[in-house]
């Protein structure tokens, strides 16, 4: 697939200028099989860009920590390598500030799509502070929340604010009228296992609501969490977990149940990525977390999004007041999510380095 820029008379093709793809793929260098918003990212970027981009798979996750280092490092060392004078990494604040500062020795252009969000807190110290400076000479941030935006252009960045996005397809139906698929209602929880995802309120809901069941699915943070997880789910009936679940597979998954449940204290977390394919499969979000961005706000008063405060009891409450006739999906807000959109704003950006 290529992508043309520029006026009907002068046409830009991006595909004959030399540059690479940096990102996480979802099956690491080791073969791990990974699952999260950043690997569904990159891997739709690999499916979409024209055959003539060079990519790396920077996803060294492996069951050996000291593996995982030893591939940074070569990682690190490949690049400073590179004959490629324009980049674009896919990233989150610990690798794209190192790539930074590479940048800034070899005097290298870049564009750099960040993960997560809440970057003034990741680089408050004054070491990431120079660096951010010396780099925005010469890089463009993509970030996904607008606070962050604000963030980068008071560092004299050029920044712009970037959804998750995913491939859309063409609906002939504008509005879709949600119904609840299965019986008993079934919620589900996709992504990594941990406190700070909120498995414990996961598991709480359960208990405190039997007659319902409840699927999980995703990648334990140890072995030793994971031996003390299984023990808790085992205990309940209407509780499975279903393992690491592929992306090729997410379809399946959403078939499954009738309301997504999210949970996050994380420190980085920017726009969810489970929280677009959700939407683009039809299927309500129970949350304790909200999007400040203007693209979203459809989402949370159409019902899409059921905020709450994100303690047991008000999930519950939430959960038992839950009426799935009043739901109402319109396929129109999807549209900044849109792919092809994205990638050509991409495309646009690497114009200007």
């Amino acid at each position: 697939m290529s992508f043309y820029l520029g006026s009907k008379n002068k046409k830009t093709i991006m595909s004959k200028k030399k540059i690479t793809f940096l990102g996480p793929e979802s099956r690491s260098f080791f073969g791990v099989q990974t699952i999260g918003g950043a690997t569904i990212l990159f891997d739709n970027i690999k499916q979409n860009i024209d055959s003539n981009y060079h990519l790396i798979n920077i996803n060294g996750r492996s069951k050996w920590f000291f593996k995982k280092i030893i591939f940074n490092v070569y990682i690190f060392l490949k690049y400073l390598q590179s004959s490629t004078r324009q980049n674009v990494f896919f990233v989150a604040h610990r690798q794209a500030i190192i790539f930074m500062f590479i940048d800034i020795v070899l005097n290298r252009k870049s564009i750099f799509r960040l993960f997560g969000g809440n970057f003034e807190y990741w680089f408050s110290n004054t070491i990431y502070k120079w660096i951010l400076k010396k780099s925005s000479r010469r890089s463009i941030i993509i970030c996904e929340l607008p606070k962050d935006v604000v963030f980068f252009k008071k560092m004299n960045f050029k920044c712009f604010l970037q959804e998750n996005f995913r491939e859309i397809k063409k609906n002939n139906d504008e509005k879709f009228y949600y119904k609840i698929k299965n019986k008993p209602l079934t919620i589900g929880y996709l992504g990594r296992i941990c406190n700070d995802k909120g498995v414990q309120e996961f598991i709480h809901l359960s208990k405190q609501n039997p007659s319902y069941k409840f699927i999980l699915g995703g990648p334990f943070e140890s072995k030793r969490a994971e031996l003390k997880l299984i023990q808790l789910i085992n205990k309940q009936e209407n509780l499975n977990y279903t393992g690491i679940i592929k992306n090729v597979k997410l379809k399946g998954f959403f078939d499954k149940i009738d309301l997504l449940f999210f949970h996050s204290n994380h420190m980085g977390e920017g726009k969810p990525g489970i929280f677009v394919e959700s939407l683009l499969h039809k299927t309500p979000i129970l949350t304790n977390y909200h999007i400040t961005c203007n693209n979203w706000k459809p989402f949370y008063d159409s019902g899409n999004i059921i905020k709450c405060k994100g303690d047991y009891k008000s999930y519950n409450e939430s959960l038992k007041s839950f009426k799935s006739n009043q739901i109402i999906f319109n396929n129109k807000n999807l549209t900044p999510f849109s792919l092809k959109i994205c990638i050509r704003q991409i495309y646009k950006y690497l114009e200007w380095i």
